[in-house]
């Protein structure tokens, strides 16, 4: 929200700049394409990044080793194998240690 509100008053500086002066050197037309541009990279990224998480394996939280998964191969671990796994943050951890100690796991 913070740096949409910060394009909007470039933008908005923009065309107050212009207005003030003859010259036009700045060109508003530029200036939304490349917000266009820049607004459909962070979507697709962000649409990445949500379709992939990061397991840990082998480990208690801080993990000797970490790999990427697919949220299809997340899907099939808890579904086939059966593997109690969370998401926390993008990061996949197996909870099945901690059940028995938890008030809710059993």
């Amino acid at each position: 929200m913070t740096l949409a509100l910060a394009q909007a008053t470039i933008f908005l500086g923009v065309l107050r700049y212009n207005a003030r002066t003859l010259d036009h050197t700045l060109g508003t037309a530029n200036i939304v394409v490349f917000f266009v541009v820049w607004a459909f990279l962070e979507l697709m990224h962000q649409f990445k990044l949500r379709r992939k998480v990061t397991l840990l394996e082998n480990s208690k939280w801080g993990g000797s080793s970490a790999r990427v998964i697919s949220i299809q191969e997340l899907k099939w671990k808890i579904a086939v194998r059966r593997e109690k796994l969370a998401i926390m943050e993008d990061v996949v951890v197996d909870v099945s240690r901690y059940m028995d100690g938890h008030p809710g796991g059993k």
